[in-house]
């Protein structure tokens, strides 16, 4: 059965994807630039073609090169027997495989929870609803555009929900979390960090943390200051060898995204160098000053990150432009069209990610759920945070950057379902209808935000609402 809903899914998300057309090999903008970087890497070099990159080039002494993650183009080179990379453009096809599979991952992990939950009335009506939610709501199908931009993210995303899953069998099997499958975890963790490096400071905290957890348990009596205090001592304290594994897999892929970004940018720190970006050299001149005065992240955009992304009020007109016009384009460099928010597109999620949050707030006055600790729950959810509270401080905002949200929306609202099922068995016509209405609501506004996606250009909001002339060259970015 499992099988046969995937292949549903798949056939669904290539619907969209194509516009029914199922042209799955129909080349998108610069979409020959992750073959051109697969060609350049097997002949051991890491920039790209100029003609293939075009106005998303780097420059940098005399060579182009381009600030995508290099899995994109080494998950191409085992196809280079079989397939023409000059022509063959793969965009459409590999946001179709990350999209499917992301989906196949998100189900496996509530098909942990559905076993290991009670059977119920309340656990058979909150889980279909729920994976529902999780493969045709929000998490899914407004990402169903394809480009280069998506392609890389949904990579991302794959590497992030597989995390998810993982970690979810190590919280609710009797094995645990043994040293392969922590190994197993940083092999995620590494390959995120190939694509996309926000995704996997997160991927990595969390890994790290967890292992903290595992090898330093602490009282769970002590006050919150005296728990905190221990609790940051356990760092200091040499690991076992069973965690050596993933440590080894964390380092060997740190040490060759290093490798790549020296060959790339001289530094093996600097993941993009937005100096040598021809954009900023050539159009949007105001971007390297405010990235100068305010950096690629920082903490003054969160409230505008929060409106964006959580309550698009920001494309309401007023008598001088649009509301909050002049302290997002002090701050930010651009946002992207279409507007949309969680609250709307992912309900059931938030609903029970807040519910399994006020239970961790209340963990002391509340039994425990059989079978899944806490103490291990927690680090693992606060790195999946981190991605999140670094698009809110982002320097740039987009409809496609809420992927980065969804590991931690998807396990937060697992782990309230398996609360929520473990403390309240008994559910009322009134539940029933509440969770279908929330379930139907997500999905329906997740396919209006695809339909606005999927017409909505790239780049600055004013530049689609007015005209390339509504963007000032060199607008004041001062503090």
């Amino acid at each position: 059965m499992f099988p046969v809903v995937i292949l549903l899914l798949a056939c669904i998300y290539g619907f969209s994807l194509t516009d029914g057309g199922g042209h799955l090999l129909a080349p998108v903008t610069n979409g020959f630039a992750f073959n051109s970087m697969a060609t350049q890497m097997m002949r051991g070099r890491f920039d790209v073609d100029p003609e293939a990159i075009t106005f998303e080039a780097f420059v940098r002494e005399g060579r182009t090169y381009a600030y995508f993650g290099p899995w994109v183009g080494l998950a191409r080179i085992p196809l280079t027997p079989f397939i023409d990379l000059a022509t063959t453009d793969l965009t459409q096809v590999f946001c179709l495989l990350t999209a499917t599979a992301a989906a196949a991952f998100r189900l496996a992990a509530l098909r942990l929870v559905w076993n290991h939950v009670p059977d119920s009335p309340l656990r058979n009506a909150l889980c279909p609803a729920l994976g529902l939610a999780l493969v045709l709501g929000g998490p899914a199908l407004p990402f169903l555009k394809p480009s280069i931009y998506q392609e890389v993210i949904g990579w991302a995303d794959l590497w992030a929900t597989a995390f998810v899953y993982v970690a979810l069998r190590g919280l609710l099997t009797p094995s645990g979390f043994t040293t392969r499958r922590l190994a197993v975890m940083a092999v995620l963790a590494g390959l995120a960090l190939l694509t996309r490096v926000s995704t996997a400071i997160g991927l990595y905290a969390a890994l790290g943390f967890l292992t903290v957890a595992l090898t330093r348990p602490a009282s769970s009596d002590l006050k919150p200051g005296a728990y905190l205090a221990s609790w940051g001592r356990r760092f200091l304290r040499p690991a076992p060898g069973w965690v050596l594994p993933a440590v080894g897999v964390l380092l060997g892929f740190a040490m060759l995204i290093g490798f790549v970004n020296y060959e790339r940018w001289g530094n093996p720190l600097v993941f993009a160098d937005y100096h040598a970006y021809v954009l900023n050299q050539t159009i949007y001149l105001d971007r390297l000053p405010r990235l100068a005065l305010y950096g690629e992240f920082n903490i003054r955009r969160i409230p505008y990150g929060l409106i964006y992304y959580f309550f698009p009020i920001w494309t309401i007109r007023t008598h001088d432009g649009f509301l909050f016009e002049d302290p997002m384009r002090r701050l930010i460099e651009a946002v992207e069209l279409p507007p949309a928010s969680f609250v709307s597109t992912d309900p059931l999620l938030l609903l029970l990610g807040g519910i399994f949050i006020g239970f961790l707030w209340r963990r002391r006055q509340v039994a425990a759920i059989p079978g899944f600790d806490l103490s291990k729950a927690t680090p693992l959810l606060a790195g999946f945070a981190i991605p999140p509270i670094l698009m809110l401080m982002a320097m740039y905002m987009s409809l496609r950057y809420r992927m980065e949200f969804y590991p931690f929306f998807v396990f937060a609202a697992l782990a309230g379902a398996i609360v929520l099922c473990s403390a309240a068995r008994k559910i009322t016509l009134f539940h029933w209808v509440a969770i279908a209405m929330l379930c139907l609501f997500g999905i329906v506004n997740a396919h209006s935000r695809l339909i606005a996606y999927r017409n909505s250009p790239f780049g600055p909001f004013q530049e689609a609402v007015e005209g390339p002339a509504a963007v000032d060259p060199a607008p004041n970015v001062s503090p």
